[in-house]
């Protein structure tokens, strides 16, 4: 179990988001957040994960069931998943038409967009 780890929510319209920073600085979002932003529950999370995709190819070796837990607040433990798997999922599932996963991918380019901007 992973002790120390800061946990953030975010927000993007009304889709919320529970992020972790680990000890060691990398970042991880809650897997069945990652799911429910664009409507699917974890399973499906987990049928991308064994599925044949550009997407999914290289987090072949990435188990969910496995991962490395994060202790939250109420004393539960959750296992959240990579940014960039949770990135190649919602990519994965706005180019197969799920519109809320092609919302949440124009939003946040158009965020980050303005993020580098306001950073120069």
């Amino acid at each position: 179990m992973v002790q120390n780890t800061t946990k953030a929510t975010i927000y993007l319209g009304s889709i919320t988001l529970e992020a972790y920073r680990i000890p060691d600085g990398t970042y991880k979002l809650y897997a069945e957040a990652v799911a429910g932003a664009v409507g699917k529950s974890s399973g499906d999370l987990v049928r991308f994960l064994k599925g044949d995709s550009p997407q999914a190819l290289p987090y072949k070796d990435y188990g969910i069931i496995n991962a490395q837990t994060v202790q939250v607040e109420n004393g539960n433990a959750v296992q959240p998943v990579p940014v960039l798997l949770a990135v190649s999922y919602w990519l994965f599932e706005a180019f197969n038409g799920n519109k809320k996963a092609q919302a949440l991918a124009q939003a946040w380019m158009a965020e980050s967009i303005d993020h580098r901007i306001d950073s120069t």
